[in-house]
């Protein structure tokens, strides 16, 4: 298996190496006897700090695992889709993965999700969700773990072409794409009409180029990294913007009421200086599904917190011996 991991990067000089030491604890696990080829590439959005030292001061001393490794980089600011389309001008391999320099991997074996895309379109899996400087209970995690599992299980018996267009799509860092859909040209175009909004622009045009089939696997694959830097933080009059016109798209192609009706809220909860929480209209279909779920005990994921938790201190530990 031939894979690309594209890696992309902004003032994330704090977090990177632990991105780039997750994706060594993945070859160290699973591909030691090398049987898949692993090429990275970080593309960077002309970061304003120390981002590409640390890149090139951790892939000289711990780079030895990749196939092949790419830096590229601009010098200017150009935006999220610009920096993601750019390093999908430099990956090489038969599937790409792509992770924010803030995230990292976790530890489910990557090729194994990425050896389901030999039967389905999309593999989804869980995020677990860190909060850097934060407490990070246990408690609060898989209860978000749970609430995360339960609308992703209900979310996955519709078409996909209908909750992709009810603004519900799973979390970014924890999914796996077939490279047709990446490089299709009504994707690539997509992309190139906008500056922020990378992924849910381009959940709604793989619905339009196929009828999509999904894998949902409930186990945590990814650690999305929340910060005070955080992209689903920095929402300016640009990105509203941007949002606004991705919603209007998607309620002009939905086919189900429930669909038109969500993107309406969605518009409008982006345009208001002030919007009204009880006009969020997705949040309400979110708490239908967990009452139906809530007498569920089954679906627990304290163990594998605490799995996780470790692995994240063995990673920071891994770093800082650098």
């Amino acid at each position: 298996m031939n894979i690309s991991i594209l890696v992309l990067t902004y003032n994330h000089e704090k977090y990177i190496q632990e991105c780039l030491e997750s994706i060594r604890y993945q070859l160290e696990h699973y591909n030691c006897s090398g049987a898949h080829k692993v090429q990275v590439v970080v593309t960077d959005d002309c970061s304003k700090d120390t981002t590409k030292q640390k890149v090139m001061e951790w892939i000289q001393k711990r780079g030895e695992l990749f196939d092949d490794f790419v830096f590229t980089g601009s010098e200017i600011n150009q935006g999220t889709c610009r920096n993601y389309l750019r390093g999908l001008e430099k990956v090489t391999g038969d599937y790409v993965k792509v992770i924010g320099g803030d995230d990292m991997f976790g530890m489910k074996s990557i090729f194994e999700m990425f050896a389901y895309l030999a039967e389905y379109d999309i593999v989804m899996g869980l995020p677990f969700i860190y909060f850097e400087g934060g407490e990070n209970k246990a408690e609060c995690i898989n209860k978000e773990a749970r609430k995360t599992h339960f609308i992703y299980t209900e979310e996955s018996k519709l078409p996909y072409y209908d909750w992709i267009h009810r603004y519900c799509f799973p979390n970014a860092p924890s999914n796996f794409f077939r490279k047709e859909l990446q490089f299709h040209q009504e994707t690539l175009s997509a992309l190139y009409g906008h500056k922020y909004i990378d992924d849910y622009i381009q959940w709604i045009k793989f619905s339009e180029i196929k009828n999509i089939s999904c894998k949902y696997i409930p186990e945590f694959v990814t650690v999305y990294r929340r910060t005070e830097g955080s992209a689903y933080l920095i929402v300016n009059k640009e990105v509203r913007e941007e949002l606004v016109k991705t919603f209007q798209y998607a309620r002009e192609r939905a086919r189900e009421k429930t669909g038109k009706a969500v993107q309406t809220s969605a518009i409008y909860m982006q345009k208001s200086n002030h919007p009204i929480k009880y006009f969020d209209l997705l949040s309400y279909i979110h708490k239908l599904y967990l009452f139906k779920h809530r007498r569920d005990k089954s679906v627990n994921f304290e163990d594998d917190i605490k799995l996780y938790l470790n692995y994240i201190t063995e990673i920071k530990e891994r770093c800082r011996a650098l």
